[in-house]
């Protein structure tokens, strides 16, 4: 038991501490951190980072990046498996020509206010597209956004938005109406899964420290850590590439990996998502070996967390963060996205490092 409690040292339920213990784990490894700083308005007394740290050679062919929280509100997760890697000085004999490179928060305004999106309202996982060409639309989404929209947390105009969503699901089903919420939409700037009408700050971001710390790499691994969907508990490998890298995927991660865009392996619990950031990795490694992954741990099932984000967005609609049901709404995101449970987080903390080991078996095996 000394070694679980130990774990729950690396976590933390909030991005100011997290922030403070991934900086402190950074030190006791004497390790420099390249700090990318967020200058949004609305932020200015809390400085919001996106925190970098390389460990090995920055030469390597061979690279492995440890990405967290891509969606502000699940960075808890994956910062405690990103400082317990670093405390526990995990990758202090990496093999030759292997090296290592962690992110943390790099949606540092979500993780800060309890928000999936960035700080326009921008899901992240949605924004790589090219905005140059005409942008997806999402038809199923343009049927329910109004109601998804609404601004009241209770009513008639709330009741009359519910009922609207439920007679969706009914004659469409709830996969379909998760797909239709969730996969992504372009057209409203203020609507749930906006995937933006530009490339913003944190995607920026990240092709800048890709560009800058891969520079050498031949074959690069990256891994996100994600949070809410899935068995509680468990942390399962989702792939969204196709072809040949799906392929390298599996033979790496196994028969159980998901892969969403591939219709025979999909699930009702993981949908096709426009604008991963895997799409953004691959053009930000131009002539690389790029396979990328999430790891995504369950929590509680998907109607109630995909009900908290409803409930967020509504809140966010509204704009009354004062009010005690504000607060429920943002305990419900904190909760759905990082249950107060010190066996989820020994499970997230132990697949964590099976998964690492696959990833650096597959970039090793020549």
């Amino acid at each position: 038991m000394a070694k679980d409690s130990g774990i729950e040292n690396y976590f933390a339920d909030n991005y100011l501490a997290a922030r403070r213990k991934f900086l402190d784990a950074c030190a006791i490894q004497n390790l420099e951190v390249k700090h990318y700083v967020n200058n949004c308005l609305d932020n200015q007394d809390v400085e919001l980072t996106c925190d970098v740290t390389l460990i090995g050679d920055a030469a390597a062919r061979k690279l492995l990046v440890l990405t967290s929280g891509v969606h502000g509100a699940e960075l808890m997760c994956g910062s405690g498996c990103q400082t317990g890697l670093l405390i526990e000085d995990y990758f202090s004999d990496l093999p030759a020509d292997n090296a290592v490179l962690i992110v943390h928060a790099l949606n540092p305004w979500g993780a800060l206010n309890l928000r999936r999106n960035n700080e326009n309202n921008v899901d992240l996982c949605r924004n790589f597209v090219d905005f140059e060409n005409e942008l997806p639309i999402n038809e199923g989404y343009e049927s329910i956004h109004d109601a998804l929209g609404c601004a009241e947390l209770s009513g008639s105009n709330r009741e009359q938005a519910n009922k609207i969503l439920d007679a969706f699901k009914a004659e469409k089903g709830e996969t379909t109406f998760v797909s239709a919420v969730m996969s992504g939409q372009y057209s409203h700037p203020q609507g749930m899964a906006y995937g933006g009408n530009e490339a913003v700050w944190s995607q920026h971001t990240i092709k800048n420290i890709l560009q800058r710390h891969a520079g050498a790499a031949e074959r690069v691994c990256l891994l996100d850590y994600h949070s809410g969907l899935g068995p509680y508990a468990v942390g399962t490998v989702v792939c969204l590439h196709k072809g040949e890298a799906l392929q390298r995927a599996q033979s790496w991660f196994g028969d159980e990996l998901m892969a969403p865009m591939q219709a025979d392996k999909t699930s009702d619990k993981f949908h096709p998502a426009l604008g991963h950031t895997t799409e953004g990795y691959i053009d930000a490694l131009p002539g690389k070996e790029v396979t990328s992954i999430v790891i995504e741990y369950g929590t509680y099932d998907m109607q109630s967390n995909l009900q908290a984000l409803l409930d967020e967005h509504s809140l966010y609609m509204n704009g009354d963060y004062d009010s005690v049901q504000a607060r429920e709404i943002k305990d419900a995101v904190l909760k759905t996205h990082y249950p107060d449970d010190p066996q989820w987080r020994y499970a997230v903390w132990s697949r964590s490092k099976e998964v690492i080991e696959q990833a650096m078996r597959g970039l090793n095996d020549d």
